[in-house]
């Protein structure tokens, strides 16, 4: 009985510790497009050509991003990286 509830606290702890990133903050990606997520659930993505203010769901791993353009991106959280479409977002200093 101790094994299996050593086992199964190791498996919740790990996987507590892992997962996905925190979400708030900047997140940049190679062509330097942005998406700065504010805690209150709104956002703003930069482009080279657009800015575009948004809000955003987080739902575990996967972020739903409304722009202001009525665009709906989605994309998956890793712990440090987001990946909307085909682009990767990573976090910014």
């Amino acid at each position: 009985m101790k094994k299996i509830f050593i086992v199964v606290f190791v498996l919740l702890f790990v996987t507590a510790c892992g997962g996905e990133a925190d979400l708030i903050g900047t997140w940049i990606s190679s062509d330097n497009s942005t998406y700065q997520f504010n805690e209150d659930g709104t956002c703003e993505k930069r482009t080279n050509i657009n800015k575009y203010s948004c809000t955003y769901t987080k739902n575990g791993g996967v972020v739903d991003i409304n722009l202001s353009d009525g665009t709906i991106e989605s994309g998956q959280i890793n712990p440090d990286r987001i990946v909307i479409g085909s682009d990767v977002y990573k976090k910014g200093e």
